[in-house]
């Protein structure tokens, strides 16, 4: 668990592709099972994150599907500040907890969310 005091951030000076941050899943077609990762954040930073020219955002969560094993990507207490693109970004995802987080100041979206299951 990433926790206390962590902060992800970009130098923007020499462009505009701030950090991200990708929690992804697929299906593996030689095993014929999901294979998904997984994030456990509590007071995390994210300052400069995204990518305007581009979709991604500072924090990606796509594919992810944990349903059958009981682990819970939860993301709490955390801050997305000065985001280049999308704070924010979940597509086709299952079993996450975003909870008491806080966006501010971003050039695109700063939440988007599309396909979502729980």
């Amino acid at each position: 668990m990433l926790n206390r005091n962590i902060k992800i951030s970009a130098d923007i000076n020499n462009n505009d592709w701030g950090c991200r941050v990708l929690i992804y899943g697929f299906f593996d077609s030689i095993e014929n099972m999901w294979k998904s990762g997984y994030a456990k954040m509590l007071g995390v930073e994210f300052e400069n994150c995204g990518q305007y020219n581009s979709t991604e955002a500072g924090l990606k969560i796509h594919n992810v599907r944990n349903d059958n094993n009981g682990i819970v990507t939860i993301i709490n207490k955390s801050v997305f500040r000065n985001c280049l693109g999308m704070c924010f970004f979940t597509k086709e995802s299952s079993n996450l907890q975003i909870s008491n987080n806080l966006f501010f100041n971003g050039l695109k979206y700063l939440v988007f969310v599309e396909s979502m299951q729980n």
